[in-house]
């Protein structure tokens, strides 16, 4: 996640479980491509193009354009279907009760703008759901849904990094001062083991320090993120009573929501998520 020291720490024991993971994700995704396949609408297309492909090679002993037509029929069916149900999915990805009480499971710097966020991103995909002035941003929706997939996994490495640091960072400091008191009085070859000592123990803090610069960027990208929803919430709430949002509000928009998905491959890119 953050470095080696961390990573080590936390992934104990997972690789064997991230292999059943991925087997159980390609045992989903077969079926779930088999419900987009065998809709009633797509079960009557396969059906009608197989009747009238028989029909057609009894009649003029060719099939080929009633088979050729109805393949068109169903891909553009399947099509359609994949992204209906890819666009349903990012409106409602988000559960907000299950999100605000995962950002409120522990009380820390991450709480309050976390449960800012979710009500900011509840709330610009109601707007742009419910009011067509706003589909601009239904472009978005792919790195909304992004971001609130993220969020969860987001947590859960920025709250491992800090218990990791409030588990160990006292320990190691005080295991320093007390390497460099027994320096001080030590000769031979019992001081350059203490040296050696001393170096991985100061290694270990240098990683440490590593993981709380990434913990304080976290939350720095994350106020940004909120600062850029919260603009354009207001500029939604400011073109509400017009009928037609007006080129300049449509472009600041555009560009805060151009800034959001910036920021959030920045925060993927940060805590390595």
């Amino acid at each position: 996640m953050f470095s080696p020291l961390l990573d080590k720490h936390l992934n104990k024991g997972e690789k064997s479980g991230n292999n059943a993971a991925e087997g159980n994700t390609i045992k989903m995704n077969i079926p779930k491509f088999l419900n987009i396949l065998l809709t009633p609408l797509n079960s009557i297309i396969i059906g009608a193009t197989v009747i009238f492909s028989a029909l057609s090679f009894t009649w003029y002993g060719d099939f080929s354009k009633p088979f050729l037509f109805g393949s068109i029929i169903l891909i553009f069916s399947v099509l359609y279907s994949v992204f209906f149900s890819s666009a349903e999915s990012s409106q409602e990805n988000l559960n907000e009760s299950e999100m605000h009480k995962l950002a409120h499971e522990r009380n820390d710097n991450l709480t309050p703008v976390i449960e800012k966020i979710i009500s900011s991103l509840q709330n610009i995909k109601e707007k742009s759901k419910n009011d067509s002035k706003f589909l601009i941003i239904t472009k978005f929706m792919d790195e909304i849904s992004t971001f609130e997939e993220m969020i969860p996994k987001l947590i859960k490495s920025y709250r491992s990094g800090s218990s990791f640091l409030r588990e160990r960072r006292y320990q190691i400091q005080t295991e320093i001062q007390n390497i460099e008191y027994k320096l001080s009085s030590t000769t031979g070859i019992a001081k350059e083991t203490y040296e050696k000592t001393l170096a991985e123990k100061q290694q270990t803090m240098n990683e440490m320090t590593a993981i709380q610069n990434s913990l304080d960027d976290c939350e720095s990208k994350l106020h940004y993120i909120l600062s850029t929803l919260q603009k354009i919430e207001a500029i939604i709430a400011a073109s509400e009573l017009n009928d037609v949002v007006s080129d300049e509000d449509a472009q600041n928009i555009s560009q805060q929501l151009e800034v959001f998905s910036s920021s959030i491959k920045d925060v993927v890119k940060l805590m390595k998520i």
